[in-house]
């Protein structure tokens, strides 16, 4: 307890006087005994006991204030986030080569190792290595009958209508395979013609095949 004199110095006391716009000031009658906000700190109250200020002090409780909106605890709980880890990856495994579709493969293909029938050879002129051979050929026919001719002249007319058939006959010695290189000697397998050696279609049974 704080000395009545200490407190009444440090301590406004409690207003006892009213304004009246008729009779002026007037002495109001001593506040009776209660709590009143502290004068030295307005987070707290004071006790006053109607005729000073003592120690007693008191801390109000938070008066509440009604909430406007539905109390949280209404509402359900947010879920908690699901982290979903991604599968691990798995080593591809190597895929076996797609089958090859029956309308994209030469007629009898799958009897390729099936001994051919015998045929004969023919002359195709897109199997030639180079046009090279084409001169080449030409002039060794023109030689060959010019040759004959200066040697035989009697044969010269005859050499002019045997020049083709000897131009024709090196053409074909020279042919070769596009897939082998060898000379090329043709065969029939279901119906396509195909080298003799490898196997492998000609130009002629592409050509038959797309057509």
């Amino acid at each position: 307890m704080w000395p009545d004199r200490e407190l009444g110095a440090a301590l406004p006391a409690v207003p006892s006087v009213v304004w009246s716009a008729e009779e002026g000031f007037l002495t109001a009658p001593t506040p009776a005994a209660a709590w009143f906000p502290d004068p030295l700190d307005a987070t707290r109250q004071r006790w006053w006991d109607g005729t000073k200020w003592t120690d007693h002090l008191h801390v109000p409780e938070p008066v509440p204030v009604p909430a406007l909106l539905p109390a949280y605890a209404s509402f359900p709980p947010p879920a908690a986030a699901t982290v979903v880890s991604a599968p691990a990856a798995v080593a591809a495994e190597p895929s076996l080569p797609a089958e090859e579709p029956a309308q994209l493969r030469p007629r009898g293909a799958d009897r390729v190792a099936a001994p051919p029938p015998k045929g004969k050879s023919k002359l195709y002129w897109s199997n030639l290595l180079s046009f090279r051979q084409y001169w080449f050929t030409l002039a060794s026919t023109l030689v060959i009958a010019f040759v004959v001719t200066l040697i035989i002249p009697p044969v010269g007319p005859v050499m002019i209508l045997l020049a083709p058939l000897i131009f024709w006959a090196f053409l074909h010695v020279q042919m070769r395979c596009h897939h082998c290189g060898s000379a090329l000697n043709t065969s029939k397998v279901g119906g396509v013609e195909v080298c003799k050696r490898c196997q492998q279609p000609t130009d002629a049974g592409l050509a038959a095949g797309r057509g």
